[in-house]
């Protein structure tokens, strides 16, 4: 049982190096996904035993559409460690997120991925 997913993701995202725009500490993730504007978010998380292998996050936010303010989620945090790649975690993680948000009520997700995330969302889902 993992006790702490946030602070094991934060360190699984350290293992990726550093990002001069974001802060990479437990809280800030806890905020990211429990704490923010729209309500609780979602992180998944696979394991091989204690170690995690894959991430993917969503993070609630509203937006205006037609006048409407709506529940949107942005999706992101997709890592996977290098000895797990090719195995499908990407899209595991990336569907488990989609799967939250539909039953969520979540009307719309939205990405911005960067070149390593990119190729898995186009040519996998």
């Amino acid at each position: 049982m993992h006790e702490n997913p946030i602070a094991e993701f934060a360190q699984f995202r350290a293992t990726f190096g550093g990002h001069p725009l974001k802060d990479l500490t437990p809280e800030y993730f806890d905020w990211k996904f429990n704490h923010c504007p729209g309500g609780p978010g979602y992180l998944h998380l696979t394991f091989d035993g204690p170690v995690p292998t894959s991430s993917a996050g969503l993070s609630t936010r509203f937006a205006r559409f037609d006048g409407q303010s709506v529940l949107v989620a942005e999706i992101g945090d997709t890592y996977t460690d290098p000895n797990y790649r090719r195995q499908g975690l990407f899209s595991k993680s990336v569907t488990s997120c989609l799967e939250f948000a539909h039953a969520h009520g979540i009307e719309l997700v939205y990405g911005t991925p960067n070149e390593a995330s990119l190729a898995g969302y186009v040519n996998k889902l």
